[in-house]
């Protein structure tokens, strides 16, 4: 069954309805076009989150306007929640916030740490054990058969890889997936409370798993990778 819109103009597009995100690639693609050809960015209010509704925001759809506002830091500041709409609150953003919700120059001090670990050298060091991985994955997929492919390859894979790099133990990955899925839900009612009370509640409880488990697998002597002790 193909849905039909009526004939695109900006009153119709409203980037803030789940709604539009389903509408076919084709609609999509035509309503950024329009969007695209207007004078002025668009503006739309905030969609109801877990904080406070703010007063809306404009967005942007050319790539010069993203260009430009990645630029100007001072301006159009990342550092109260880049993935979110909504300005998050200080405490809440830096405990679940990462390099992407951070200025400049505390992000670029950290980028210049973090890439270090990462050039084409560092990389090619453990390729063979994401080959590895991969293989064991495609393995396992031809003994099940027809799966989730989601749970079985497209999650699993790089939940394996980051876990371990980062040395956590083969028992823990479930325990990992679970929580990380309940924060980056984005209010997902298939992982989280339609409550705001109990979402905020079940994002705060993920974290704080995830917290008390890094001492099985972090060096002895190191500090939880947050502000807030653990």
């Amino acid at each position: 069954m193909t849905a039909h819109y009526p004939p695109l103009a900006p009153e119709h597009i409203d980037l803030s309805d789940t709604e539009f995100w389903g509408w076919p690639m084709a609609d999509r693609e035509a309503a950024f076009a329009m969007l695209r050809s207007l004078d002025h960015p668009p503006f739309y209010a905030e969609p109801e989150f877990i904080f406070e509704t703010g007063p809306g925001y404009y967005a942007l759809v050319r790539h010069a306007d993203v260009v430009e506002a990645s630029r100007n830091p001072d301006v159009f500041s990342s550092g109260r929640g880049a993935t979110s709409i909504a300005d998050l609150p200080v405490e809440f953003n830096e405990y679940f916030g990462s390099m992407i919700n951070m200025d400049d120059p505390r992000h670029a001090r950290l980028r210049r740490i973090v890439s270090r670990a990462f050039t084409p050298r560092m990389v090619q060091r453990f390729a063979a054990d994401v080959a590895g991985i991969a293989a064991v994955i495609v393995d396992d997929l031809l003994a099940t058969g027809p799966c989730d492919f989601v749970e079985h390859v497209a999650a699993r894979l790089p939940l394996t890889v980051i876990c371990q790099l980062m040395g956590i133990p083969d028992d823990s990955y479930a325990m990992v997936l679970r929580n990380t899925n309940v924060i980056l839900s984005g209010m997902d009612p298939d992982l989280i409370s339609e409550d705001m009370d109990e979402a905020v509640s079940q994002i705060l409880g993920a974290a704080a798993e995830l917290c008390w488990s890094w001492p099985v697998t972090r060096p002895p002597g190191t500090r939880c990778p947050t502000r807030w002790s653990c």
